[in-house]
């Protein structure tokens, strides 16, 4: 930011109205600097969120199997046929 500040003062030095221009070609390169810097914070945050997804479905799944291998095939077929959990196992 402040190299781009410079470089406009030294650019625009000899406009009429240099603080102007000064001023809005600062204000476009801080939107720019400001898009990416939301861009990848977001990027970070999403890529987070989607690990700490993939490990509790990953835990779900353990347990689903753990709960499967210990109890006899009765009681899944109980869940399969009971119309609340059905959807459950399309």
């Amino acid at each position: 930011m402040l190299t781009a500040f410079l470089v406009a003062v030294w650019v625009f030095r000899d406009v009429d109205k240099p603080g102007e221009v000064i001023v809005a070609v600062l204000g476009s390169i801080g939107a720019a600097v400001g898009t990416l810097a939301g861009f990848v914070a977001g990027a970070k945050v999403g890529s987070e969120g989607r690990d700490k997804a993939e490990d509790r479905a990953e835990k779900a799944q353990q347990k689903y199997n753990a709960i499967v291998e210990t109890n006899p095939p009765s009681i899944v077929d109980q869940a399969r046929s009971d119309p609340r959990y059905h959807h459950l196992f399309d």
